[in-house]
């Protein structure tokens, strides 16, 4: 049997983002890594400002597993958990080196405008792993506004799809 080192996956969480913050502290007390990118949102109040955390990708978080070692069993049973994300009927890694450049640009917990004013910096460091079209559909993906065209960017950007070949289109 292959030995398999462990890789990240893209998994589904329950919403509200308390059912996150529960589970990344019940995955944490296993050994479990798990990871998403975040910022903060400002709520205005009449009288007050609350800040709170938010993840960056609404209902989806990266967890580093080695399946032959984590049955993954143990992670369905973990309340909040929402399922892993697959391909097809495959359960397949994201790529390390989109992992890294999530997690060089959200370093920690930003305001968007940090973001926006740190941009510049990130434009001109680009990761190794990451071709120039990768990592602008990234980079869009993290400055759109909407949480679910950064969710689509996010999926489509992990798992491409190539276009049909013309010969392929059943003709109609």
């Amino acid at each position: 049997m292959q030995k398999q080192e462990e890789a990240w996956f893209l998994a589904t969480y329950a919403p509200p983002e308390d059912n996150r913050l529960r589970l990344f502290r019940l995955l944490e007390e296993h050994n479990i890594t798990a990871w998403t990118p975040e910022y903060q949102a400002v709520q205005q109040y009449p009288g007050r400002r609350v800040i709170r955390q938010r993840a960056l990708f609404t209902g989806y978080f990266f967890i580093m597993l080695n399946l032959n070692r984590t049955p993954t069993d143990f992670i369905y049973q973990q309340p909040g958990f929402g399922g892993f994300v697959r391909q097809g009927n495959q359960l397949l890694p994201v790529p390390v080196h989109l992992v890294r450049q999530l997690q060089r640009c959200f370093p920690q917990c930003l305001d968007p405008e940090a973001f926006a004013s740190r941009f510049p910096q990130f434009a001109r460091k680009q990761c190794p792993g990451l071709t120039r079209s990768e990592y602008n559909r990234l980079i869009r993906a993290l400055r759109n506004p909407d949480s679910h065209h950064r969710n689509s960017a996010l999926l489509s950007l992990i798992f491409p799809t190539e276009p049909m070949p013309r010969h392929a289109l059943p003709d109609l």
